[in-house]
């Protein structure tokens, strides 16, 4: 008869920790005095800590389960032995939760490879804030710090940790369990609203009585449990039929003796799916016992790879339960374990296994967890895919030279095999040499090029079209630029290759508008527009903008000037780009100028001066030399009243963004229209 969850079972978790709820600690007074002052936000981040043991995880579950029952949201991510805690595994399990909700563009945002870590962070500080109440769950911090000192090893995470204790989300929850104090400029963080509470091993924890646990099981038995307690999370009797090659009815059964025992729990995970977990000290008891009969279990630690890589391949990224791809490293660390204890090559197998997870790291932009895994499996094997994904990791953390060193060596593998990986590591070589060596850097582009039309690889080739158009740009090379933009564009087109058209036309229409063809840059210009309106850039759609006012302004169409001009104000202002602001204040007085309007002039020229200085802009100085020459020679200014003139239009921008200036200059059916 199938087993079914307790009569009253343990509501769902987003994501499952490894836990074992222990539904007796909330008769303790400490844990409902923790339980109050969560709720009331006396506390807003707790930390548990204590040696191996303690009790860190069981208090964890145990306060999730009871803050759930609550009403709370969950964020919930937990270390394994294989795998450790991440700024990428919250972020997954953030956005998750923001998709649940009905949050799909927020989401999106979290979800953005183009944004950094820190930009994704601060979507979900501002949700947090505002409208998004929730409990975060980090068991096992100690993975992703230093022993030493407490200093973070994921920079994400750091970010989030500081970033956390210095905003105090006043409507959400952290609850940490970590071995390690998390410590900040060499102090242990404390605030207001964190609460440290030390376990003791043991400390008011009810253990089940293990004595003599083993001799209620027979030899079969004991040999299937063992199998079991290699999952380091709760697990549906699906997981446990795969590892142990037991009927369903079989595993019920002796699933329903280890409960009888109080060493199993079953618990509803948040799909509605039965899990069941087994308790940490029968895990110990018995991974002992292995140890002690000397059992090299590679071949179940394969068996289970094999399983979660299934599962992963299963599984949809929005799964919560089970999130896909924290299943996918599951799996590769199980074949890593393996690999020492079989003579069987794994190799192969795990390079298959590891390179949908590969991919999506280094889409997602989550380069910690990429370096981290191209290391692991390195140490397994040598290939250039591994060294050349590697590479990409270390130069979007800045580490540069590391990062050329295995370029070369990825270079160094024969061509003719692995022509691929020796094309993209030409293109990355040729980026690092743009701006020292632009003829190396041409000359990598070129060999990369060759390579592409050998394997007839039409998107490598039209990357380095592309880019090599970018260099004659650079270079002021015009006809060569042309020669590969146009070339790019066509191959772009024949794969309909959305993204890249996209890309490619601004540059296009840059082109076309160095060498005077205004009427093709004006058409390359808007079609990028539309098709970069569709997709929400609003930076690429605030210089697109830009540039079509410009236009206008040229061709005296003032009003189309201005209403572009006050578009890509709107954007710049929206994603916080200070220099682009400065920039279109510069071109709203080039506009007042050609209206006749000498002093609004001025007073554009001067706010987009000052815009510049504050932003750390090169160009400032150059611009306070033109402000004062045209208040001397146009105004016929004193040096004294230019400088009030600065200072106030200073003080307008910071009363309201220059929305006065604005008004008082175009009207006020301009603002009228912003609004």
């Amino acid at each position: 008869m199938p087993l079914s969850p307790p009569s009253k079972p343990f509501p769902p978790l987003f994501a499952l920790t490894s836990g074992w709820i222990v539904p007796q600690l909330a008769n303790h007074s400490p844990f409902q005095r923790l339980c109050a002052q969560l709720q009331q936000g006396e506390c807003q981040t707790l930390l548990l800590s204590g040696a191996p043991g303690s009790g860190k995880s069981q208090w964890l579950a145990t306060l999730s389960s009871f803050l759930l029952e609550q009403g709370w949201l969950f964020v919930s991510v937990a270390a394994t032995p294989l795998q450790p805690l991440s700024s990428g595994r919250l972020l997954m399990a953030f956005a998750s939760l923001l998709e649940q909700q009905g949050l799909q563009t927020e989401a999106a945002m979290v979800n953005n490879g183009a944004l950094a870590l820190e930009e994704r962070f601060a979507v979900l500080f501002a949700l947090m804030q505002q409208r998004l109440a929730c409990v975060v769950v980090l068991d096992g911090l100690e993975t992703i710090l230093q022993s030493a000192n407490g200093q973070f090893l994921d920079p994400g995470m750091a970010f989030f940790w500081h970033e956390w204790q210095k905003r105090s989300p006043s409507a959400s929850r952290l609850l940490v369990a970590s071995r390690l104090l998390p410590a900040g400029n060499g102090e242990t963080i404390a605030t207001a609203c964190l609460r440290h509470e030390q376990l003791a091993p043991g400390r008011e924890v009810p253990q089940p009585a293990f004595q003599g646990l083993l001799a209620h099981l027979d030899a079969e038995s004991r040999q299937a449990l063992r199998a079991m307690t290699l999952f380091h999370y709760p697990m549906p009797v699906d997981a446990y039929r795969a590892v142990t090659k037991w009927s369903a009815e079989s595993l019920q059964q002796l699933l329903q003796q280890l409960h009888s025992l109080a060493v199993a729990q079953p618990l509803q995970s948040s799909d509605g799916a039965l899990c069941w977990a087994l308790h940490p000290l029968l895990r110990q008891i018995v991974r002992t016992e292995s140890a002690e009969e000397k059992q090299r279990p590679g071949k179940l630690l394969t068996r289970i790879g094999r399983y979660m890589c299934r599962l992963a391949a299963q599984a949809s990224e929005q799964t919560v339960a089970l999130p896909r791809w924290t299943v996918a490293a599951e799996a590769i660390g199980y074949f890593l374990q393996a690999v020492p204890l079989r003579r069987r090559n794994l190799f192969a197998e795990i390079m298959h296994c590891a390179e949908p997870l590969s991919e999506y790291l280094l889409q997602a932009g989550y380069y910690w967890e990429l370096e981290r895994l191209q290391r692991q499996l390195l140490a397994v094997g040598s290939h250039p895919r591994l060294l050349y994904r590697l590479a990409l990791a270390l130069l979007r953390r800045q580490q540069v030279e590391e990062a050329e060193g295995l370029l070369r060596q990825v270079c160094s593998f024969s061509e003719e095999q692995f022509g691929k990986e020796h094309a993209l590591a030409l293109f990355e070589l040729a980026g690092l040499a743009l701006q020292d060596a632009p003829e190396v850097a041409k000359e990598r582009l070129l060999q990369a090029l060759a390579i592409n039309q050998r394997l007839a690889e039409s998107s490598g080739q039209a990357v380095c079209h592309a880019h090599l158009g970018l260099w004659g740009l650079r270079q002021a090379d015009h006809l060569f630029a042309q020669t590969h933009l146009q070339e790019a564009l066509l191959l772009c087109r024949k794969l309909n290759d959305e993204q890249g058209i996209t890309n490619l036309l601004p540059w296009t229409g840059e082109l076309h508008w160095r060498v005077g063809n205004i009427l093709a840059a004006r058409d390359h210009f808007q079609e990028a527009l539309q098709r970069i309106c569709a997709g929400s850039n609003s930076d690429m759609e605030a210089q697109l903008r830009h540039r079509l006012a410009v236009m206008d302004l040229g061709e005296e169409n003032y009003d189309a000037a201005l209403a572009g001009f006050v578009r890509a104000l709107q954007l710049n202002r929206a994603s916080g780009n200070r220099r682009g602001e400065a920039v279109i204040f510069f071109q709203l007085g080039r506009l007042a100028k050609a209206k006749g309007e000498d002093f609004a002039s001025l007073q554009f020229l001067g706010l987009s001066q000052k815009i510049g200085q504050e932003s750390g802009d090169p160009d400032a100085g150059q611009l306070l030399i033109l402000f004062r020459e045209l208040a001397v020679t146009v105004l016929r200014l004193q040096r004294v009243a230019a400088q009030v003139i600065l200072d106030g239009v200073w003080l307008s921008y910071c009363q309201d963004q220059g929305d006065s200036l604005l008004r008082q200059v175009f009207g006020e059916e301009l603002l009228q229209e912003k609004e």
